[in-house]
């Protein structure tokens, strides 16, 4: 009996060619996990293919880049017996050696199987040396990385066998997880050489400096690389392009540095690329302008561009090989470390050079230039400041400007809070000298920050202003004083009109009193209270009219300095203005108010109503004389945005347009000598602008001006002072007062209106109340004038709140309106309640008992 198992023998025999093919996998990638280089991993991988899989020989092949484009045999097992000697293994398609198995897989990177050599055409030349070591079938697998076949896996067979594709892809995988394992291993080796690389840049030139740093880093780097020269040039400005050797290291020895052209040399690169790779032949490429690097028959060279963190080229630093390159990747990757190195030195170096430079001219400069860290200590100190400040650089730094420098501390919090903000602050300080000296000092502030956008210091630049200030208060007295003087007349006509009724009603009613008690003067002499009631009327509402005058008057006259900044109403202070200019405006135009509903503007009430008065005048007498009727001057408020537009326009003959850009400079005036200083609108235009806003003009020849004043909104409300009317509703409280003012009159008169309801009590010094409260006389309310001689109110306070501090705290300030500085500052803190003189006695008496109830 016979039965047919042929296709059963075959099934089994592809299944035992798979399962050998699973096996080689297997045990191959086993060999991956325990080999630590490529060696130990290659001859593995043969033995495996041999003893596992069946073949008679294996071996593995690296593709060279030489001129033969050879295959060189790396590893091999099995009945080899010379036959890769003999071969001599080619991927050069245009030798013979080259058309076979394995050149055609190094150049496709595609595996070519023979199942049998006797039959295969490309297998002709190498047929007979395949014959004597009993070899049959060849199968060539390539070995891959990500970019290129950089070698193959050639495995021979005992007899002719049929390949399967089940087969041949396992042994696909088997191979591709070969070359994957030889990537990694040499990603590995290649980590490895790069950590000794940079180990040995930090060992070679941590302690270097200048030249030297260089020379070190040049001889660590050929050490790294292998390389039997090195250079590091750094490029020249100008033309034509040139470098300058900073170090050069032929054979292990530091040679002389110079200066050469680079065109027609391999440094020549770096003006358009940013390495140049040569891997054999430089020495014949380069031999007519080779520089002493590659005097030596070099054949590969690698060179990189420096660079700086801002993309500015700087030079090259290069490597010179008496061999062909092999390892190109890892000469790039090592140079690209020690050139990262040796850039950022130059930088260093560039840029320690530019701050002594820098150095240098900071202390020529006379602005006083300073650097503190964030905790407030100062690390640089010019000579400026030296002679600003009075402290020596040696004197100063390590300390805090604010206790160097006496600087009132929440001015300098203030001042740093908008400084992180914003990143800058500019303002004027008050700083005290070595010598004791108050100075004011016009200073910028800004922050400096590191690479990361972190602030790490702050650097100030100061200039004393002392002198400017002094003298532009100096120019603001002038300007006021010629303002003051313009406008004598006016004042004292405003005055004496109001002044003459008051004191001819008063005379009018003291006379008739006086007749009525005559009985020589008749009965139709004396006046009846009917009589005297107008004339008291008159006499009361003329005093009232001195009172506003005086008002504005002080306004005017206060010193800028009294107060600062705050929300100021526009209308009331152009009216106040409009009341001091009135007698030069209503002779010559006519006024037209066009007041728009704006909000209270941030400004100082003083300087903002000499702006106005000087700009009303201005255009008073811009006007022609004699044309009162057809002349006209417009006052215009309105609301823009943020800001609030104040015009004061004229229709004179206008400012010809030579010289309108020059109204605004100190001294300019087009009025006869001795009729003006020319310093109204200078002044006019630095006090808007110190209050944050802008003045400008803007006119036509025969059409008229206009002036136009910007200033910011207020943040707050204005605050308007009205008279205290109190309602008496409740019953008077009698009171014991105590009246002290060194002024006679107003004792007097304070007295007779509080008398009849209160027991009044009067002192003209300040020293005989605190003698009454010392003694133990205790008074309900103490009426008190803020300035006397001898012992002011405030010091009054000062020492009842010592020996009577209840009696202290009973007291009302009497003042004229004339505050000092210290008299603001005593009123403010803590809020002191005071009474502006002139006063009506019915209010007065209202807040008397206001009080006491």
């Amino acid at each position: 009996t016979c039965t047919d198992v042929h296709d059963l023998k075959i099934a089994e025999l592809e299944i035992s060619r798979i399962t050998r093919a699973l096996q080689m996998l297997s045990s191959s990638n086993e060999a991956l996990i325990r080999a630590e280089d490529e060696q130990d991993l290659l001859v593995p991988i043969c033995k495996v293919a041999v003893e596992n899989g069946g073949y008679r020989m294996a071996w593995v092949g690296y593709a060279q880049n030489d001129a033969a484009r050879s295959i060189t045999p790396m590893g091999h097992a099995g009945a080899e017996d010379g036959y890769l000697s003999e071969i001599e293994a080619s991927w050069n398609e245009a030798e013979v050696r080259g058309t076979g198995p394995a050149g055609r897989v190094i150049r496709s990177g595609q595996p070519v199987v023979c199942e049998d050599v006797e039959h295969d055409p490309c297998f002709a030349h190498w047929l007979e040396p395949a014959r004597r070591r009993g070899y049959r079938g060849n199968i060539v697998l390539p070995l891959r990385d990500a970019t290129r076949t950089f070698g193959l896996l050639s495995l021979y067979t005992g007899e002719v066998k049929h390949t399967s594709a089940e087969e041949l892809a396992l042994l696909q995988q088997m191979a591709g997880n070969v070359a994957f394992g030889i990537g990694n291993l040499r990603a590995q080796l290649e980590r490895n050489r790069l950590q000794s690389a940079v180990a040995t840049v930090a060992a070679g030139v941590s302690l270097a400096t200048g030249t030297e740093f260089f020379q070190q880093l040049v001889l660590s780097m050929t050490s790294a690389l292998g390389a039997q020269a090195g250079m590091m040039s750094q490029l020249l400005p100008g033309e034509p392009p040139a470098v300058r050797n900073l170090a050069v290291v032929v054979e292990g020895q530091v040679v002389a540095n110079h200066e050469f052209a680079i065109r027609g040399t391999p440094s020549e690169f770096i003006l358009t690329m940013d390495s140049l790779v040569i891997r054999q032949g430089a020495w014949e490429q380069y031999h007519q302008n080779a520089p002493i690097t590659l005097r030596l028959g070099a054949e590969g060279l690698v060179a990189l561009r420096l660079t700086s963190s801002t993309g500015r080229h700087l030079g090259l630093l290069g490597a010179v090989f008496h061999e062909p390159l092999e390892q190109v990747d890892f000469v790039m990757a090592t140079l690209k470390i020690f050139a990262a190195r040796a850039a950022a030195e130059m930088e260093r170096q560039d840029a320690d050079a530019h701050i002594r430079e820098q150095a240098a001219l900071l202390d020529i400069a006379h602005e006083a230039i300073l650097v503190r860290d964030l905790d407030g200590r100062i690390t640089l100190w010019n000579k400026g400041a030296e002679r600003t400040y009075g402290w020596t650089a040696v004197e100063a730094i390590g300390r805090t400007d604010a206790d160097l420098l006496n600087v009132d501390v929440d001015v300098m919090a203030a001042a740093q809070a908008a400084l992180m903000v914003n990143g800058e602050w500019q303002g004027e300080m008050l700083k005290r000298t070595k010598d004791g000296r108050d100075i004011t000092a016009d200073i910028r502030w800004t922050l400096v920050r590191d690479d990361h956008g972190e602030a790490k210091a702050v650097l100030i630049i100061s200039t004393d202003i002392t002198e400017k200030r002094t003298l532009q208060s100096q120019l603001m007295v002038s300007g006021r004083m010629a303002s003051v003087g313009t406008l004598a007349a006016g004042v004292a006509h405003e005055i004496n009109n109001p002044l003459a009724a008051v004191i001819a009603n008063l005379d009018y009613i003291i006379e008739g009193l006086a007749n009525k008690s005559d009985p020589s003067a008749g009965r139709s002499a004396a006046l009846t209270f009917e009589d005297i009631r107008g004339p008291l009327a008159d006499a009361s509402e003329a005093a009232q009219r001195v009172r506003f005058i005086v008002r504005d008057l002080k306004v005017f006259s206060r010193s800028p300095t009294e107060e600062a900044n705050g929300p100021v109403d526009v209308k009331a202070t152009m009216e106040s203005s409009i009341g001091m200019a009135w007698n030069e405006i209503r002779h010559r135009a006519r006024l037209i108010k066009e007041y728009g509903a704006v909000p209270p503007v941030e400004a100082n009430e003083a300087r903002l109503g000499q702006v106005f008065l000087n700009l009303l005048v201005n255009a008073a007498q811009a006007l022609p004389e004699g044309k009162a009727d057809h002349n006209e001057i417009r006052i215009r408020t309105r609301l823009d945005g943020a800001q609030v537009i104040i015009e004061v326009s004229d229709t004179g003959p206008g400012i010809p347009p030579e010289i309108i850009g020059r109204i605004f400079d100190a001294f300019f005036t087009t009025k006869a000598v001795g009729a003006g200083t020319g310093l109204g609108l200078a002044i006019c235009q630095r006090v808007v602008t110190d209050m944050g806003g802008t003045l400008t003009v803007e006119s036509k020849v025969g059409h008229g001006t206009t002036f136009r004043v910007a200033l910011p909104v207020a943040e707050r409300e204005a605050r308007v002072q009205t008279p205290i009317d109190v309602a008496m509703k409740d019953a008077n409280r009698r009171g014991r007062i105590l009246i002290v003012d060194d002024e006679a009159l107003v004792a007097t008169v304070v007295q007779r209106v509080l008398a009849k309801e209160h027991d009044v009590v009067t002192a003209i010094v300040a020293s005989d109340a605190l003698a009454m409260c010392a003694a133990g006389e205790k008074f309900d309310l103490i009426l008190c004038d803020l300035m006397m001689p001898e012992m002011t109110g405030m010091d009054l306070y000062r020492e009842l709140m010592v020996i009577a501090p209840d009696q202290a705290n009973r007291m009302i300030f009497l003042t004229g309106g004339a505050f000092t500085a210290g008299a603001r500052a005593f009123l403010a803190e803590p809020p002191k309640e005071y009474i502006e003189k002139p006063f009506e006695s019915s209010n007065l008496r209202a807040i008397v008992q206001r009080f006491l109830r």
